[in-house]
């Protein structure tokens, strides 16, 4: 293709869009009226062209006739004048009878069907107005249900203004072509009538039916070019409309399933701490059965001790009184002391026993552990999914980039293209004209209705539900770290519990180790004094053995006295760190409940902005269905009255036919 050929091939191109720009730029109701008229017109002037070539082929025959009479001899031409003349006579009262005839048909046909036509109106018109009041009806109360809402909704209020100012043009463009056919009529009538002065314009109104017979034929064209890139605009707007609605359906299943798996979650972290609540719970009431337990050893260590006391007092009138009996209370009290001891012993098995007991909680806080491992690994998962989806993200964005940067390299070797017919600023200037008459004619479809303000409130709250995403997952990395340290804190309770189990026999002789020390105490006193007293016959051998005795005892108290004072210092480390462990326990549980509780109102907030989001687009689904309704019925309306028109102009022409 030569440079001449690609401009004169540009300039057609562009003229062509201009055009189509123009053609696409009027709504689809004046296009319909706007053909119904053509129809009508070009019907009318066939009908006029056939009409003028019988009168004129009668004309014709009869000046044949005329021309062969003259021929015959000079004697005969003032009868071929008068055959003429009486010819066109003949023509001129057959041009009026037929003109009386088709008006009385036409009065038959408008006493017959346009009166009915017009009681059909009629009708129509009633439905409209009741239509009207209805939609102000309905207007009131979406005003009102708006502010009772605080919100109103701008594009449905701009929907319904412009299907006022769209209602109102073609109740405007009707009455137009009505008083245009009225006129045609009326002029039709003024021609056959004055058939003279029609025969005398016909020739340029031929040349004029012709002309817009081309311009008509060229209309046509037009229109079915349009039609053909309003079919590609509409089955495009279908398909973008399509993958929107996708997008948007694929998003709102992807908030549901992470608040679902959220929720799940949650419900999982209740019965944990549901079941942790009742082992601390379990924890406490043996704590307090062991308390009760050392008080009832204090009561008992406090009553012995007074009987220890009234013994020692007995025992030391006694001696006062009779020192021959020494040695018989010594033994009595030795015996006494080895059943104290044996008893002790006795609780402090009953206490390792209840240390035994307390296995099971051990395997519960195992399985605990295995449990938090496993939720762990899920959140893994999960933010591995959420990180696919951002890479699937700014890779579809790195493609949007790639496309854009082509459309412009396109761009700029088409400017290079036709540089010498065209500048940049232009080409730019037809790219955007055919963008927004694509846009337009997009818009001004009757099944697909875009509203950039519906799109501008989609894309922010889907930006708000990203947002909303990445809260929670700040609040899942918030729970991890709860988790971790509550696991460091229970790996230390477990811990410092293997430590006190080996000791437990000293923790079990350690609740009693005050009232032991205290025995041992009144036993070292009961001892120094019978040694004292003892210490003037140690010259005899059963004195000596006597005294070995008992110091042996001194020995063996001094060091039980020295492990029970170690068993009571554990005992009290042991008391320190369950203090410790409780306090723990508690602010773990208080940090629980506040995450759950920031976990349950984002979940409710993003169900909030998922129930607002679908009741937002069911709502604009139902505006947009109750849209499409009322211009189906504005088409419906349109197509009865063409077909009305078309069926009364073939009602003429069959009438004008039969006449002839």
């Amino acid at each position: 293709m030569t440079t001449c050929d690609a401009a004169g091939l540009l300039q057609r191109v562009v003229a062509e869009n201009a055009r189509l720009s123009a053609r696409a730029a009027l709504p689809d109701h004046e296009r319909v009226l706007h053909d119904v008229l053509e129809t009508q017109v070009r019907n009318f002037f066939d009908d006029a062209r056939r009409t003028l070539e019988e009168i004129m082929n009668r004309g014709v025959t009869t000046g044949d006739g005329g021309t062969d009479n003259t021929q015959k001899g000079d004697s005969e031409e003032k009868d071929a004048g008068i055959r003429r003349f009486s010819s066109l006579l003949e023509t001129l009262c057959v041009l009026s009878a037929q003109n009386e005839q088709l008006q009385q048909r036409m009065c038959d046909m408008q006493s017959r069907d346009i009166v009915e036509l017009n009681g059909k109106v009629e009708l129509l018109e009633r439905e409209r107005d009741e239509l009207w009041c209805r939609v102000q009806t309905l207007e009131g109360e979406l005003a009102v249900r708006n502010e009772g809402d605080g919100a109103l909704a701008p594009p449905l209020m701009a929907e319904l203004q412009s299907l006022r100012a769209t209602e109102q043009a073609l109740r405007e463009q009707l009455q137009c072509y009505q008083t245009s056919g009225e006129a045609a009529i009326a002029d039709a009538s003024k021609l056959v009538k004055d058939d003279i002065h029609a025969s005398l314009l016909m020739p340029r109104l031929l040349a004029s039916v012709e002309e817009v017979c081309a311009r008509l034929r060229e209309v046509e064209e037009e229109r079915d070019v349009l039609r053909l890139q309003l079919l590609e605009s509409e089955t495009r707007g279908k398909v973008e409309h399509a993958l929107q609605e996708e997008q948007l359906r694929d998003e709102v299943e992807l908030s549901q399933s992470v608040v679902l798996n959220l929720r799940a979650r949650v419900v999982e972290l209740e019965a944990r701490e549901a079941e942790a609540r009742s082992q601390a719970e379990a924890k406490m009431r043996t704590m307090e059965e062991q308390q009760k337990v050392i008080q009832e050893l204090l009561n008992r260590q406090t009553a012995q001790t007074e009987d220890n006391v009234s013994k020692r007092r007995r025992l030391e009138d006694e001696m006062l009184e009779d020192r021959d009996s020494v040695k018989h209370e010594c033994l009595a009290f030795w015996r006494e002391g080895r059943d104290e001891l044996e008893r002790l012993r006795e609780e402090v098995q009953c206490l390792r026993e209840k240390g035994r007991q307390l296995q099971p909680l051990r395997k519960k806080l195992a399985e605990l552990e295995r449990t938090r491992s496993t939720v762990t690994g899920r959140l893994v998962d999960l933010a591995e999914e959420i990180d696919r989806l951002r890479g699937e993200n700014q890779r579809l964005r790195a493609q949007q980039a790639g496309l854009e940067v082509e459309r412009d390299y396109l761009l700029g070797s088409l400017a290079t293209v036709v540089s010498q017919h065209m500048g940049a600023e232009e080409l730019s200037r037809c790219c955007a004209a055919v963008r927004d008459n694509a846009e337009k004619t997009a818009a001004a479809s009757a099944s697909v209705v875009v509203d950039p303000q519906l799109m501008q409130q989609t894309m922010h709250q889907a930006q708000e539900l990203q947002s909303e995403v990445a809260q929670l997952c700040k609040q899942k990395e918030k729970l991890h770290k709860c988790i971790a340290l509550r696991e460091e804190r229970l790996s230390a309770l477990v811990a410092k519990e293997a430590a006190q189990q080996a000791g437990g026999g000293a923790k079990a002789a350690g609740l009693c180790g005050a009232s032991v020390i205290r025995d041992t105490a009144l036993a070292d006193a009961y001892t120094s004094d019978i040694l004292t007293a003892l210490e003037d016959d140690a010259s005899t051998e059963g004195a000596t053995r006597r005294r070995e005795t008992f110091m042996s005892m001194h020995v063996r108290a001094a060091a039980a006295e020295e492990q029970l004072r170690t068993c009571q210092q554990q005992l009290e480390t042991v008391t320190a760190s369950r203090d410790e462990a409780q306090g723990q326990l508690a602010s773990a549980q208080s940090e629980m409940r506040a995450t759950i509780e920031a976990r349950e109102s984002a979940m409710a907030e993003a169900l909030a902005s998922n129930a607002s989001l679908l009741q937002s687009i069911d709502a604009l689904r139902s505006e947009q269905r109750h849209m499409r309704e009322s211009h189906d019925a504005v088409m419906a309306f349109a197509q009865k009255l063409s077909g009305a028109l078309g069926g009364l102009l073939s009602l003429l022409r069959a009438e004008v036919s039969l006449h002839r």
